[in-house]
């Protein structure tokens, strides 16, 4: 177990507000206040929700997409390649009549396949894995 002085210096890097103190320039002070408050968020179960009713491309800040249209419509992820997209979970929940279409980046796989089709009321839960996508848990 550490001393109260080790660990009072290494929670001066991150205080609760996100602050570095004097560690980090404003750019770097705001990308650690984003990233613990992602953190909290994953830790408590809150994830961002919002309602898309057109084609839309998966954003790397997105938690929950809930899918409002009427007819088809396309829902596109993001380079599974990149870095910083490897582990990222993302749900996508279809809540009207149009079919919604989950579509991999270019060539990139979801469970083996191009696309995956979700219907009224349906959703996947999908994550990551560095080179393609896998669903790790789904609705029907």
């Amino acid at each position: 177990m550490a001393d109260k002085s080790t660990v009072r210096t290494k929670t001066q890097l991150i205080a609760a507000d996100g602050d570095a103190g004097d560690f980090a320039d404003n750019t770097t002070k705001a990308i650690l206040a984003k990233h613990l408050r992602n953190l909290v968020e994953t830790v408590y179960g809150r994830l961002p929700q919002h309602t898309e009713t057109d084609t839309y491309t998966v954003a790397y800040d997105d938690g929950v997409i809930l899918c409002d249209r009427a007819t088809a419509m396309t829902v596109n992820l993001p380079d599974a390649e990149t870095d910083k997209m490897k582990g990222r979970i993302f749900i996508i929940k279809n809540i009207n009549d149009g079919v919604v279409t989950i579509d991999g980046d270019g060539s990139q796989k979801i469970d083996g396949a191009a696309t995956k089709t979700l219907n009224k009321y349906q959703a996947v839960t999908i994550q990551c894995d560095g080179s393609d996508w896998v669903v790790i848990g789904r609705v029907d």
